[in-house]
């Protein structure tokens, strides 16, 4: 819960805190949730249930790619301003709120539906079973000096572990059980 800091001397002016006893949200927590720290997203529940349902009804498939995680154990809600990390609370509405997809739910959501799953898979696994590396021989074929050092650059950035080759997933979601490419 964000309450009020009444702390005059604190920067933020507002404070997560432990709600003094239930509140709406309570009725959202999983019978088999852990741990002292549990994120609650109703939206990501409805989407994840209009998705499921539509690729029940209808066919196709789903392509989720996002920061995330298999189980989702730990608080993961921060905030971002001019590419920094900053406090979520501080300036609300001046920065951009982003928390992990518990993409365990996801695949708990989807399979209640019928509909197979896939994943998640690092960044890296997804590109290069989609063939990132050919394609990056192919084009340094003919690329000049400085087109060829962006294209290793921006290869080393899609798919290194110490750079964005892990720390994006990917995950699907689609009708019937073959598995697609990528996974």
């Amino acid at each position: 819960m964000v309450d009020i800091d009444e702390d005059i001397t604190g920067p933020h002016h507002l404070k997560f805190c432990l709600a003094p006893s239930n509140t709406p949200a309570t009725v959202l927590i999983p019978e088999d949730a852990e741990g002292d720290e549990l994120e609650i997203r109703p939206q990501a529940q409805v989407i994840a249930e209009n998705m499921a349902e539509n690729i029940e009804n209808h066919g196709g498939c789903s392509l989720i790619v996002d920061y995330g995680d298999v189980k989702c154990d730990r608080h993961t809600l921060r905030a971002f301003k001019n590419h920094q990390l900053a406090n979520p609370l501080s300036e609300p509405g001046n920065s951009d709120l982003t928390s992990n997809v518990d993409f365990s739910h996801l695949e708990k959501v989807f399979t209640q539906h019928r509909v197979a799953t896939f994943g998640p898979v690092t960044q890296r696994h997804f590109l290069t079973a989609m063939g990132i590396d050919v394609r990056k021989q192919v084009l340094l074929k003919k690329a000049s000096a400085e087109q060829a050092k962006n294209i290793e650059s921006s290869y080393r950035m899609l798919t290194h572990s110490s750079e964005m080759g892990n720390c994006f997933k990917f995950f699907t979601a689609i009708q019937g059980n073959e598995k697609p490419p990528g996974f």
